[in-house]
C-alpha cells in the first residue's frame, strides 16, 4: 500500500508531547485562507509505502524514548487517505511508537474510531464557532468537528481542540466564548490556541497562490495569552488551555 506524502519533519516540538516526527500527508479538500501549509493542499506528493515512511520515523526512536515523543500524522489532511493513515498508525503502534492524529475532524466518525486502538491522542481543529460562516470560509463544519470530539471523548480518547487565532475572525474574546461553549458541550478538556503567524507568505508566493493575509502581522504571544485567559476565565475549571507555536 502506498500513500502520497508531502514531507516528513524531524525534531518537531509543536505537534505533541516530546520530540516528534511529523508526517505531512499530501492533499486537503478544505480552503482555509490562513493555511500555513499550502504546499500540502494539492493532490501531488511523493508515493511512499507504509514501511518506507516507518523507516524514516524509526530513525529517531531514541529521541522519542528519551523525551516521551513519537510521530504525528498531519497534513494536508491524513484522513483523506484513510486506509494508508490506518495502516501507518498500526505499523507505528506495533513498533511501539506513540501516534497522534492531527485532523480537521471532517471525516466520518467511524474512521477515527477505527484508529483508536493505535493512537495515543487526537488534535482536532475548531475553525470558528458560527457554523455557516465557518463552512463558507474554510469548508469545515465546527459542529461536525465538536460532535466528533464528543464521540472520541466518550470512547475514552485523549482529545485536544486546536483553535487557530486568525485576524478579524477568531482573535476576539467573543469568539473565545462562543467556541468555549461548543467545546464545553463536547466534553473537551484540553485546548491549544495557535496564534496566527505570517511565515507562510513566502510559500504562497512560490506557489503563485493569492494569500489573503499577506499584509497581516503575526500575533504576539501576549495577545494570544490574553485570549487564553479570557477562555479560562469564562469557563473556570473546564479547560486546560495552552498557547501553541
Amino acid at each position: 500500500m502506498t500513500g502520497k506524502i508531502g514531507g516528513i519533519q524531524h525534531f518537531s516540538v509543536g505537534d505533541g508531547p516530546g520530540i516528534r516526527t511529523t508526517v505531512f500527508f499530501q492533499g486537503c479538500s478544505l480552503h482555509c485562507p490562513w493555511c500555513h501549509n499550502p504546499e500540502y493542499l494539492s493532490g501531488e506528493g511523493v508515493e511512499m509505502t507504509v514501511y518506507e515512511v516507518l523507516a524514516v520515523v524509526l530513525e529517531d526512536r531514541l529521541f522519542y524514548e528519551e523525551s516521551g515523543g513519537g510521530v504525528t500524522l498531519s497534513g494536508g489532511e491524513p484522513l483523506e487517505q484513510f486506509e494508508f493513515c490506518l495502516a501507518l498508525a498500526k505499523a507505528c503502534h506495533n513498533a511501539r511508537i506513540s501516534v497522534i492524529i492531527d485532523s480537521a475532524g471532517q471525516a466520518p466518525a467511524e474512521s477515527y474510531i477505527k484508529l483508536l486502538p493505535y493512537v495515543d491522542g487526537f488534535y482536532i481543529d475548531l475553525k470558528g464557532a458560527e457554523g455557516e460562516k465557518a463552512y463558507q470560509i474554510t469548508g469545515a463544519s465546527p459542529q461536525k468537528a465538536t460532535a466528533l470530539m464528543k464521540t472520541l471523548a466518550e470512547h475514552g480518547a485523549n482529545v485536544t481542540a486546536r483553535v487557530p487565532l486568525v485576524p478579524h475572525y477568531t482573535d476576539t474574546k467573543e469568539s473565545m466564548i462562543e467556541m468555549g461553549q461548543l467545546l464545553t458541550k463536547a466534553g473537551v478538556r484540553y485546548v491549544s490556541l495557535l496564534p496566527f503567524h505570517n511565515l507562510a507568505s513566502g510559500k504562497y508566493k512560490n506557489l503563485h497562490i493569492p494569500y489573503a493575509y499577506e499584509q497581516a502581522p503575526s500575533m504576539t504571544k501576549s495577545v494570544a495569552q490574553t485570549l487564553a485567559d479570557a477562555l479560562t476565565e469564562a469557563f473556570p475549571r473546564c479547560f486546560s488551555v495552552e498557547v501553541g507555536g
